[in-house]
């Protein structure tokens, strides 16, 4: 009989084995998988077909992997760009086209459901084939060429991109129609206006409607319009919102709100600054080095891996542009040729007005559509398909103005009228872009272009500038557009577009200068046309004080303004801080915060600490001081959360004004708030690291694969491989290098038409998006430091031919 140790050996033995085979098959599976990685690819030589080309094409490749494609027709150059765009970043293509089209599901299953379910009322997968219906034929065409060199790119590689591998899934065809639900999807992350009017529906509900106006300003202290008649008055009509009086409010008879400063959760949120964050500005021949105009463009968008955007090079008969397309819709959306360069900025106006549905008392299935009577809801079937699962029937009731996308804070119908939902309303105007050759032409397109509105400025190679305002402007009548109203009365709804002279637009300014930053770029008698919300104005008037007395600029300086950290309305908030605490003795780390705030050198350097407490304190402050003001909300909406673009104009107000009824009654004055705030910000930085940690520790990249975040636990390390490193990133949101951790400049560009051997280009992470490529992340480096690289693309290290398909 086998002896205990004995059978303890062999047991060990057969563990051991089994481990082994284990370890083997383990090994196994991660080779072929590994293999199969790597077949996946992109190629950069070699030969390869792609269907409808008329000729050869010729795609080099410089060291950081940027493509000049050299093609016998425009379409040719297009195709070729779509073969590559879907080598190098096929699953960010279908991410895009399927969350516009709420189509995720289909690839990741239920967990994709409530995103899908969200997006489905707007139908704009009907919206884009539609479009595509009626767009002209040329613009047709480029859409179909791309479509054709997508797909053959896809066909090419020797594996599916590394995504579906992990997800088990195959790839769909691309089709001309997903070209425009890249271009919707951009114009749904720019979009905001909608939240904004659900929000103010809540407060006008809840608040007196002079405190409603007060913490709603559509205009700031350091307002700098450039469409602006009134030379005396640089801020284009600001004026101080009046203070609601203590006949309208009086916090000193209500007991004290206890959603202060130590509590996580506030109903006094940040703002989205996807919408908001973003410079161009052109100069004219007078004010430069070599008398040729320069552009200047930093979009700030939210990072991922790979990037937004996809650099390119595409020369055909006539014609050479560089720059940058979205993977997925083809051409150069921000770039230059030899003649023009041009580039945006998100005008942040309000092009989408909430309609309320009111429903008959006696039958819900129907709607008041006219003041006279009621009519049936119509109904459109959407099907969701999800991977795993069966299909799910989503019924999406219709109106005379559009579907139902969601409800009200009662649960009342609402629907959306936005451009963006209207084929008509659109077009495709952008892709001409590239071959513009005059200013005149350039202007013209970009004035008729029509989607996501935006500050479109543009140079031109005999040194003029101009700017204009794209997209539909709708022109409201019977209804402001600020919150949700019913459009069933006479006289309320869109009239059609605003007049072209209501435009905003300047040409070949007297100044030799335009800059925009999101923030209201014309007087208010003309801004009020078109929105309100707009972003702090901050980044707008730093740009245009550097560039008022420049002469002889060159694009180095343009890079450094992109790269300007200057924070001075930070330098309010240390004001109100030494003020309030001169004469009262600190100890410790209220001490050391003073000194640090003493010594503070104004900007957002990463080194900085200062800049740090200053952050947080401001975060604080409008928290103390607007949370009892709002609070009645959550009475109306459980949810409510207060969120505005400039909520440091009626926080300053009150701090400058200090009204004893205005004042939060935990706080014996307002110099006491002001104390209480800043001992609580010490408290936390001192909590969060220490109060010498520099900003740049505290504000470190968070740019992630959108895969990343699903890796378990035990595999952490791969996020290492997907991800961009934690490096501190100087700058913050509202400076003119806007920088926070996932949020920031997706590119800059500096360009002067007739001059691209001295542009530079930045751009994170790197041109593919695939994980194996020496293209990743090697654009990452330049991006972080500043380095200018240059925008055309480098010597050539590898050569790709692209072949017509056998027919």
């Amino acid at each position: 009989m086998p002896q205990p140790r004995t059978i303890a050996r062999r047991i060990r033995r057969t563990i051991l084995a089994i481990v082994a085979v284990a370890l083997l098959i383990a090994v196994g599976l991660a080779g072929y998988a590994y293999s199969r990685v790597v077949a996946s690819l992109p190629m950069d030589s070699g030969d390869a077909d792609i269907d409808g080309l008329t000729a050869p094409v010729e795609v080099t490749f410089d060291d950081r992997g940027v493509p000049t494609i050299r093609a016998a027709t425009l379409l040719d150059a297009v195709a070729a760009q779509g073969f590559l765009d879907a080598q190098e970043r096929y699953f960010q293509m279908d991410l895009a086209r399927r969350y516009a089209a709420g189509e995720l599901a289909e690839l990741f299953g239920a967990r994709a459901l409530a995103s899908d379910r969200r997006q489905r009322p707007f139908r704009f997968r009907d919206v884009a084939g539609k479009l595509l219906a009626r767009t002209p034929a040329r613009h047709r065409a480029i859409l179909e060429a791309y479509a054709n060199g997508v797909n053959s790119g896809l066909a090419a590689l020797g594996d599916v991109p590394p995504e579906y591998l992990a997800l088990r899934a195959e790839p769909a065809p691309w089709r001309p129609e997903d070209s425009i639900l890249i271009m919707e999807g951009m114009a749904i992350g720019l979009a905001q206006d909608a939240e904004y009017e659900r929000m103010i529906a809540v407060m006008d509900e809840a608040l007196p409607p002079e405190l409603v106006r007060f913490l709603t300003p559509a205009t700031d202290r350091d307002d700098a319009p450039i469409l602006n008649e009134n030379p005396g008055d640089p801020t284009g009509g600001y004026v101080p919102m009046s203070i609601p009086g203590p006949d309208v409010v009086d916090l000193r008879e209500r007991e004290p709100y206890e959603n202060g400063l130590d509590v996580e959760e506030s109903i006094v949120g940040d703002i989205n600054p996807a919408p908001l964050a973003s410079n161009n500005w052109a100069i004219a021949a007078n004010k430069t080095s070599r008398h040729s105009a320069i552009l200047a463009n930093d979009p700030h968008l939210w990072h991922s891996v790979p990037n937004i955007w996809r650099r390119s090079r595409l020369v055909w008969p006539g014609g050479d542009a560089v720059g940058v397309n979205m993977p997925g819709f083809p051409g150069v959306v921000i770039g230059a040729n030899e003649h023009l360069a041009w580039g945006f900025t998100n005008t942040t106006g309000d092009f989408q007005d909430l309609i309320q549905i009111e429903t008959d008392p006696e039958n819900p299935a129907q709607y008041l559509a006219a003041p006279d009577g009621y009519t049936p809801f119509g109904a459109v079937v959407e099907t969701i398909r999800v991977k795993g699962g069966a299909a799910e029937e989503l019924v999406v009731r219709t109106t005379k103005w559009g579907n139902v996308i969601g409800e009200d804070h009662h649960g009342a119908p609402l629907v959306m009228k936005w451009a963006a939902l209207d084929p008509e309303l659109q077009n495709l105007n952008l892709l001409d872009m590239m071959s513009a050759t005059t200013l005149e032409e350039g202007f013209e397109l970009m004035r008729t272009f029509r989607s996501a509105s935006q500050n479109a400025v543009l140079a031109d190679d005999r040194g003029r500038i101009a700017w204009v305002v794209t997209g539909y402007l709708p022109d409201r009548q019977g209804f402001s557009g600020r919150a949700p109203v019913s459009w069933a009365r006479d006289g309320v709804g869109w009239k059609g577009e605003l007049p072209d002279d209501q435009r905003p637009q300047i040409f070949d300014p007297r100044t030799g200068f335009l800059a925009t930053a999101n923030n209201r770029t014309a007087q208010l008698p003309i801004a009020r046309r078109i929105g309100r919300a707009w972003a702090r104005p901050g980044r707008a008037r730093r740009i245009l004080e550097v560039l008022a007395p420049m002469t002889g600029a060159t694009e180095r300086e343009m890079l450094a303004l992109q790269l300007d950290t200057t924070a001075p309305r930070h330098e309010r908030w240390r004001a109100m801080i030494l003020d309030a605490t001169s004469g009262e003795k600190a100890t410790g780390d209220l001490a050391g915060a003073l000194a640090i705030l003493k010594d503070w050198n104004g900007t957002a350097d990463a080194d900085q600490p200062a800049y740090r407490i200053l952050s947080r304190f401001r975060s604080l402050l409008r928290r103390e001081i607007v949370t009892p003001l709002v609070a009645p909300c959550l009475e109306i909406d459980a949810s409510f959360v207060y969120r505005w673009t400039n909520t440091d104009e009626p926080v300053l107000r009150l701090v400058e004004e200090r009204p004893a009824h205005l004042l939060p009654p935990q706080h014996a004055n307002w110099d006491a708030l002001i104390r209480d705030v800043f001992a609580t910000t010490v408290a936390q930085c001192a909590a969060d690291g220490g109060i010498g940690r520099p900003w740049g520790d505290a504000n470190r990249a968070d740019i992630e694969h959108p895969m990343s975040g699903a890796i378990p636990a035990p595999l952490t390390a791969l996020r290492r491989v997907l991800d961009m490193p934690h490096d501190e990133l100087p700058g913050d949101a509202g400076i003119v290098r806007v920088s926070t951790p996932s949020f920031g400049a997706s590119l800059r560009l500096v360009a002067s038409p007739g001059h691209l051997e001295d542009a530079i280009f930045h751009m994170p992470c790197g041109q593919s998006g695939h994980p194996l490529s020496p293209h990743y992340r090697d654009g990452q480096r330049d991006w972080l430091e500043g380095n200018p690289s240059p925008l055309l693309p480098g010597a050539t290290v590898s050569t790709l031919t692209l072949h017509p398909a056998p027919r």
